[in-house]
């Protein structure tokens, strides 16, 4: 994997910054998506109700079922 530098307001870093690892990593999922497919010339609501449909389907094929999601969200 190669890291990659994208430019961003002062406020989008910051926000970054104070994210957990798990929020890092569903961001950086959609964003790999949305090139990997070319969907960010169309991003629109739908595009990204796909890419949560997809996501969804790869955890479901994956053996994440909700209830493991759920019980994985909830720890403490």
């Amino acid at each position: 994997m190669q890291r990659l530098v994208i430019p961003v307001e002062e406020n989008i870093a910051l926000v970054w910054q104070q994210a957990a690892p798990e929020q890092r990593a569903k961001i950086i999922s959609m964003f790999c998506w949305l090139v990997e497919k070319g969907e960010w010339e169309k991003f629109t609501p739908t595009t990204f109700s796909r890419l949560l449909d997809e996501m969804s389907d790869k955890a479901h094929g994956n053996g994440l079922t909700p209830e493991i999601l759920d019980e994985i969200l909830h720890e403490s």
